[in-house]
């Protein structure tokens, strides 16, 4: 994770960052640390319930492509992606948001 949110391309439309404490972060990422924090706050939100992530990944040869999901899935859903700028305007971003999204809309819905 830290490879991909170091990169500031990446990162340029990422609103405010924040760790599972609510402090916030800066991206790009300057440090593993940073991108560790990230992730407890990713790991964080799914044990509560309140939020998720998916790794996106390559079919061939299990490459990680990037990640999408939600920072939040109260009455306000925040949902985010990521993906490594090797893989941009491949459609692999679109595929995987219709994925996450029918996901929220089939568990918000109870089915």
């Amino acid at each position: 994770m830290f490879a991909l949110w170091r990169e500031p391309a990446v990162c340029e439309y990422s609103g405010q960052a924040i760790d599972a404490k609510g402090r916030l972060l800066e991206l790009p990422a300057a440090s593993p640390a940073t991108s560790d924090r990230l992730l407890e706050f990713c790991l964080d939100r799914a044990q509560m319930g309140t939020g998720f992530r998916w790794a996106a990944m390559l079919e061939e040869g299990s490459t990680f492509i990037g990640a999408v999901g939600f920072n939040s899935l109260g009455a306000c859903v925040e949902y985010a992606y990521h993906f490594d700028p090797r893989y941009w305007g491949a459609g692999l971003a679109a595929e995987a948001s219709l994925v996450a999204l029918s996901w929220r809309s089939a568990s918000a819905s109870g089915s």
